[in-house]
C-alpha cells in the first residue's frame, strides 16, 4: 500500500497540467467502438459533439449490435458531418470483437491523432485541446488518462478503486516517461495516439487475440520507444464504468484470468492465497500482538499505509476517504472474482465477449500483455 500511496503522489493529475495551444491544430479521429450502447451513446456522444476543437471527425463502429445502437449511430451521422457510421455484421476469425472494430475504425480514420475511447465515457469541456496541446508539448506519442468513475454504492466504489490500486501497481504506473523505464500502460476511456508513430507499429494486426487492448496499445508504444503521457483525470474524463458489483463481476470476468494470472490455474491459487492473507494480516497482527510483540509494529504499519493511501486518494482523486482505508476487503472481492473468472473460463474452455466464444489456446497464442 506504500507503493500506492507514492504512486498516487508521483502520477500527474490531468485538471492541474498547463500548456500551450499549438499555432495549428492537428485534424483529430475519436474512434468509438459500440456493441449495445444504445442506453449510454447519446449521452457520451454529446459532450464529444459540443468539444470545441477545430479539425476533428468521429468514426462510430457499430459493431453487431443488436439493440438500437446502430440506428442512433446513422441518425447522428445524419445530423452532423462530422460523424462518420462505419458498421461491422461479421467477426473475422482470428479476430476478438472489439479489437476488430478498432482496426476497421482506424482504417477509416483520416486525422494525424487518434483518440480511441468508449461509448460511455463522457468528456468536459476543452478536453480535446488540453490533450493535444500537452502531447505536442511534452513532445509525446502517446498520452492516455485514467477516469473519474462515478458509483451507485460502496461495495462497488470498494472494488473499483481496489483494482485501479492494483492495476497501477503491477503496471508500475508511477514511472512511465522516466529515461529508461519500461513501463506501459493504455486506459480504454482515452488512448490517444500519434497516427504516424502508429502506423510503425504492427497495429491491431498484433494485438487481434489481446483481450486487454488498451494495455495492448500501451505496450506497442512501448515496444517502438515511444513516450507515454499518463495522468489520473478527477473530473475532465468521467463514466459510471458499471452499476452494480454483479455488473463488474462479469464485466471483468474475460481480463482477469488474462492478463494477471495468463490463463493459469497454477497462478491463480496462490495469489487468491495472498490476497487473503494480505487483506487479515492487519486485525491478526493486532490480535496476535500480545503474545508476538514483534506483529504490533508490522500490523501498525499496515494500518498507516492504508491511512496514508486512503487520504491522498481523497485529496488528489476525490474518492472517499472509507474505500481506500478498506482496501483489504476489496481484496477479498477482487481475489473471488479471480476465482470466478478462472472456473468460469475452464468450464467454458474460453471466454465469452460480446456473445462470441474464444478458446483458451487461441488466446494463449495470442496474448501480448503478460
Amino acid at each position: 500500500m506504500l507503493k500506492s500511496a507514492y504512486a498516487i503522489t508521483a502520477i500527474k493529475l490531468f485538471e492541474t497540467q498547463r500548456f500551450i495551444e499549438p499555432k495549428i491544430w492537428p485534424a483529430l479521429s475519436i474512434i468509438i467502438p459500440a456493441c449495445n450502447e444504445g442506453i449510454t451513446i447519446n449521452q457520451s456522444l454529446s459532450t464529444i459533439l459540443a468539444q470545441d476543437y477545430p479539425d476533428m471527425e468521429i468514426i462510430l463502429i457499430n459493431d453487431r449490435s443488436t439493440d438500437n445502437t446502430g440506428v442512433i449511430i446513422h441518425e447522428m451521422a445524419l445530423i452532423d458531418p462530422r460523424i462518420k457510421a462505419v458498421d461491422i455484421t461479421n467477426l473475422p476469425d482470428g479476430w476478438l470483437g472489439k479489437v476488430n472494430a478498432l482496426s476497421v475504425g482506424t482504417k477509416a480514420a483520416s486525422g494525424k491523432w487518434l483518440l480511441f475511447t468508449d461509448a460511455d465515457v463522457n468528456f468536459e469541456n476543452g478536453v480535446l485541446k488540453k490533450a493535444i496541446a500537452i502531447a505536442i508539448n511534452e513532445n509525446c506519442q502517446h498520452l492516455t488518462l485514467s477516469p473519474h468513475i462515478k458509483f451507485n454504492s460502496f461495495i462497488l466504489e470498494l472494488a473499483v478503486q481496489t483494482f485501479g490500486i492494483l492495476l497501477v501497481s503491477a503496471m508500475k504506473a508511477e514511472t512511465i516517461g522516466r529515461p529508461k523505464s519500461k513501463a506501459f500502460i493504455g486506459i480504454g476511456a482515452f488512448n490517444l495516439i500519434e497516427k504516424t508513430f502508429f502506423d510503425t507499429t504492427e497495429g491491431f494486426e498484433w494485438l487481434r487475440m489481446e483481450v486487454c487492448d488498451d494495455l495492448g496499445l500501451g505496450l506497442l508504444v512501448q515496444r517502438h520507444n515511444g513516450k507515454t503521457f499518463f495522468a489520473f483525470s478527477n473530473n475532465d474524463i468521467n463514466l459510471t464504468w458499471y452499476d452494480t458489483l454483479w455488473e463488474m463481476v462479469k464485466g471483468l470476468e474475460k481480463n482477469l484470468f488474462a492478463v494477471s494470472l495468463r490463463y493459469s490455474l497454477l497462478r491463480l491459487i496462490p495469489i487468491v492465497v495472498l490476497f487473503w492473507m494480505f487483506s487479515i494480516a492487519p486485525i491478526a497482527g493486532l490480535i496476535y500482538s500480545s503474545n508476538l510483540p514483534y506483529l504490533l509494529p508490522i500490523a501498525l504499519g499496515a494500518i498507516f499505509s492504508l491511512f496514508l493511501t486512503s487520504y491522498l486518494s481523497k485529496i488528489k482523486l476525490k474518492t472517499h476517504f472509507s474505500t481506500s482505508f478498506f482496501a483489504p476487503i476489496g481484496f477479498i472481492i477482487i481475489s473471488l472474482m479471480m476465482l470466478r473468472s478462472g472456473i468460469m473460463c475452464k468450464i467454458r474452455g474460453g471466454i465469452i465477449w460480446r456473445g462470441t466464444l474464444y478458446e483458451i489456446d487461441k488466446l494463449k497464442a495470442g496474448q501480448r500483455v503478460k
